[in-house]
């Protein structure tokens, strides 16, 4: 039997276009009656990153502070602006980033060039916005929030200046899009001219004559995506919460796994295995179990080690839960069978996984003591 981690149908016959019908302004309408005013849509999440970031007028030498666990995207878009990311370690519960970390990177910058804080709710697990916004006041600085792991049917609350959410789950390629709520009325109208390739027509008289404004990009989503998206939502979080119950039911008292404490409605399902994560994951895989790691700290990863000196052990939490942690499968596909083989096989796995720990460190300590007797 073979679990995959993430499973995307979507089926839809009958389907037409009308080229003067315009399909974006009809989702993005759709959106503002939930999520207010000055929403734009775009054609995937990292689009909304760069664009947002490009509406803030973000240049070279600023700098803005992410966790050491943010979605690549959100780094390599800061880095597109010749820009510097600066990080801050995570919770060892939440894996969202840590207040008090974050309170230390703020005070060592000392406002030199700060121009934004990204607070990314891995998983759907919210974080408290409101100490951030203090910090935020007293720095002088845009408050991104990165909702792409929230799912649509959620109700949540915008209080920062900007809100990226996705249109579909980071995961699925089968459809894409996301959209963007600005709270300030210029930063908007200057995104929506950056997202025409900062193209305007301003001559009422000539519709056809056109000026460059500004250095803008094709962020456009594409009447097809935006004509499904505005007939259904294909981000939900319905499912989750008996899925969830079902897994937690069935891995309760498992030894040597710890669930993680995470949002009813979060997207993914989180374990914590006590040692040797990578033989245990080992085993699942050959079990026919497709599980995931998700937000490797970027100090782990070549580019970010490397540009920026970076050692394994610059985040202490993040490479605690790093050495932990498995995203197991967890999606609207999967059946009860699904869900008892998952954890059945994970059972089976944590028998044997302690008793293989328990030989290794007793030999050691035999190790231990003949080499103490003998030299």
């Amino acid at each position: 039997m073979k679990v995959s981690f993430f499973k995307s149908y979507i089926n839809f016959s009958g389907f037409s276009l009308d080229s003067e019908l315009d399909y974006t302004l009809s989702l993005e309408q759709k959106l503002s009656k939930k999520y207010g005013k000055n929403i734009l849509s775009v054609n995937n999440i990292a689009s909304a990153f760069r664009l947002s970031l490009s509406a803030i007028n973000t240049k070279r030498g600023d700098k803005m502070i992410c966790a050491i666990n943010a979605y690549p995207e959100i780094p390599q878009a800061i880095r597109s602006f010749d820009s510097e990311p600066i990080f801050s370690d995570i919770e060892d519960k939440t894996y969202n980033i840590d207040i008090n970390s974050l309170q230390s990177t703020l005070a060592q910058c000392n406002g030199k060039k700060l121009k934004a804080v990204i607070v990314t709710h891995f998983a759907g697990n919210m974080v408290d916005i409101e100490p951030i916004l203090e910090f935020a006041k007293e720095y002088k600085l845009t408050v991104i929030e990165d909702f792409c792991d929230v799912a649509l049917d959620r109700e949540i609350s915008i209080k920062s200046d900007i809100a990226i959410l996705s249109l579909n789950n980071r995961l699925d390629n089968r459809l894409k899009g996301a959209f963007i709520y600005f709270k300030d009325e210029k930063v908007f109208q200057r995104a929506k001219v950056l997202r025409e390739n900062g193209i305007v027509f301003n001559n009422k008289n000539l519709p056809y004559i056109y000026d460059i404004v500004d250095i803008g990009y094709d962020y456009r989503i594409d009447d097809l995506n935006a004509s499904l998206f505005l007939e259904k939502s294909y981000f939900t979080s319905n499912w989750a919460i008996e899925l969830r119950e079902a897994y937690n039911k069935l891995l309760q008292n498992t030894k040597n796994v710890t669930i993680s404490k995470m949002d009813d409605l979060a997207i993914y399902y989180i374990i914590e295995i006590s040692r040797n994560r990578d033989i245990f994951v080992k085993k699942l895989i050959d079990m026919g179990i497709e599980v995931r790691l998700f937000n490797i700290p970027l100090n782990f990863t070549t580019y970010y080690k490397s540009k920026y000196g970076f050692k394994v052990i610059s985040f202490p939490k993040a490479l605690g839960v790093y050495q932990k942690v498995i995203a197991l499968p967890f999606n609207a596909s999967m059946s009860k069978k699904d869900v008892e083989f998952v954890a059945n096989s994970i059972k089976e796995v944590a028998s044997s996984h302690i008793w293989v720990d328990f030989l290794r460190e007793y030999f050691l300590i035999l190790n231990g003591m003949i080499t103490s007797l003998y030299f």
